[in-house]
């Protein structure tokens, strides 16, 4: 029991030294990143209020709050990171996809036609995939042919495959760099 509490008084102190130098938007991006959305809320707000101008900061406060569920808050900070930034890629993403979980189709529609990401063509190709189901949804839904819950199928569908299609290209331009960096490993 004794090593037991040494072994983890030996990992929590030096985490806590590690914190304590480290941003509030540093120790935000790290909460997000562990799933802690509610924390990580209220450090990106306790940053915001400090730097009102960071449009990260606003975007990775939207993502938060898009994963926690609170999606009115979510839609307010990708539109105000979007007014910073705009064409951001991600913001637009997500306020896309926050505005389908809100069951606002013509409106994330408007968003993704905005979507564009030179970095990302595959995330392009997706978004531009899933505009098309969610158009031929809206006119199809509109002559009475779906049912409310088919749609909401497809929205829950479209976000997915949007949010797949983006850490696909996370990951690919994580091990271009790394490749770069290492000197092609080959």
């Amino acid at each position: 029991m004794r090593k037991k509490n040494y072994w983890i008084i030996g990992i929590i102190i030096p985490l806590l030294a590690l914190f304590s130098g480290c941003s509030t938007f540093i120790k935000a991006d790290t909460l997000l990143a562990r799933k802690d959305y509610r924390g990580a809320i209220e450090l990106y707000k306790e940053h915001l209020v400090q730097h009102p101008g960071d449009s990260n900061a606003k975007s990775n406060l939207g993502f938060a709050y898009f994963k926690a569920g609170m999606l009115d808050n979510a839609a307010e900070e990708f539109q105000s990171s979007l007014k910073i930034t705009p064409g951001d890629p991600f913001s637009t993403l997500y306020l896309g996809a926050t505005y389908l979980k809100q069951k606002k189709l013509t409106q994330a529609i408007t968003v993704w036609e905005k979507y564009k990401d030179s970095e990302r063509s595959q995330v392009e190709k997706e978004i531009e995939r899933q505009l098309a189901l969610l158009r031929t949804a809206s006119s199809v839904t509109e002559s009475g042919k779906f049912t409310a819950q088919e749609i909401a199928e497809q929205m829950e569908q479209s976000i997915a495959k949007a949010e797949a299609a983006w850490y696909d290209a996370e990951f690919r331009a994580l091990t271009e760099d790394q490749d770069s960096e290492g000197g092609g490993g080959g």
